[in-house]
């Protein structure tokens, strides 16, 4: 087969979503919202790391194998990263508590986010800056990456409003500044917005960088774009949450994980397509609007199917089981599926990647 684009993103979203909902119909909604959710979103990291930074073509022995042995290994590269990931998480974050508690599983959530914040909004700077080896700058950009989360995670995540419940311990809870999801809701904002500044090409930074050459250098381009990121999020979050009164686990998922999957269609599956050819912003633009409508669709067909995979299940406070299992089916299962398909196999057999110009 050699499907083109949009024809071969739509197809192959299509795929990973059916494949993606019957992964979710082989476990119980707890054993899913616990176990499921941590130990594949703690790969998440090192399959950013294999994909963006790596490019799929490290270790170099990689580039010696044609698909799909290359995805092959691929994954089997991130399902062992990520199973150490898992392991060191749930012994010093976690308590050793089984199943995992919302505070590592929070944890590891924040890993990814600040994943992205390194990878994307400061191109693995400062490691960057003192070598060219992609396994220092790959592998000590996760490490830098752990120690950035446990240190966000210790000083500002709070889980006090989980001491009735029985697997709470004060030895599990950071006892940090602000609510949990007050903090997480934020920092997955800032995804989101991340993804929109990819989706624009970062313009309008990339017009002042011809008139400024300095702001595309690091780390200048990390300190301006931060900046503007954490300000706009505030100001989303705050329109959400404090001015409409809309409870900020429902926020997180309505609005901000159904936004940054499709992000990740229009990114990932779809390569920009069909606006590659159009001008910034207009390009910009058209693609933030398709993932407004992705988000609106993709929200109504994953609650629409807990109905047929789940069963009825309790939404709202105080255990938002509902919300808990769309947001994990989304970007715990369908996310990563995305990148194994699209980057790790490379549309294979569906038909093939184009160029990177096309993509993220």
């Amino acid at each position: 087969m050699n499907l083109r684009q949009p024809i071969l993103g739509i197809t192959s979203t299509i795929i990973c979503i059916i494949i993606a909902l019957t992964i979710c119909a082989q476990f119980s909604i707890q054993n899913f919202n616990s176990w499921v959710a941590f130990i594949v979103t703690a790969m998440i990291p090192s399959q950013i790391i294999l994909a963006l930074v790596w490019d799929s073509s490290y270790p170099k022995w990689l580039t010696k194998f044609k698909q799909p042995i290359k995805g092959l290994f691929l994954f089997i590269l991130m399902v062992v990263m990520g199973l150490i990931a898992v392991f060191i998480s749930l012994l010093f974050i976690g308590d050793s508590i089984t199943p995992p508690t919302p505070m590592v599983i929070m944890f590891t959530i924040l890993s990814v986010v600040i994943t992205m914040w390194l990878v994307v909004v400061w191109q693995c700077w400062p490691l960057s800056m003192v070598t060219k080896h992609p396994a220092i700058i790959g592998l000590g950009t996760l490490a830098l990456t752990y120690l950035i989360t446990f240190a966000i995670f210790d000083t500002l995540f709070n889980f006090n409003f989980l001491s009735d419940a029985s697997f709470y311990t004060t030895v599990a809870d950071p006892s940090g500044l602000l609510n949990a999801w007050t903090v997480l809701s934020f920092f997955l904002t800032t995804v989101a917005l991340i993804d929109a500044l990819i989706l624009l090409d970062f313009w309008p930074m990339t017009r002042l960088q011809k008139k400024v050459p300095i702001f595309e250098k690091q780390p200048v381009f990390g300190m301006i774009n931060t900046v503007f990121i954490l300000l706009f999020s505030y100001c989303i979050w705050h329109i959400f949450v404090t001015y409409l009164n809309m409870d900020v686990v429902e926020y997180t998922v309505e609005v901000i994980v159904s936004f940054i999957f499709g992000e990740f269609i229009m990114l990932v599956m779809m390569q920009t397509a069909p606006f590659t050819q159009l001008k910034q912003p207009y390009k910009g633009g058209c693609l933030l609007v398709s993932c407004g409508l992705l988000a609106l669709c993709m929200y109504w067909l994953y609650r629409s199917m807990s109905m047929y995979i789940v069963g009825p299940v309790a939404s709202g406070s105080p255990t938002y089981d509902l919300e808990l299992w769309i947001a994990t089916a989304m970007l715990s299962i369908t996310f990563p599926l995305l990148i194994i398909f699209g980057e790790f196999f490379e549309f294979k057999p569906l038909g093939s990647k184009e160029g990177k110009d096309q993509r993220t």
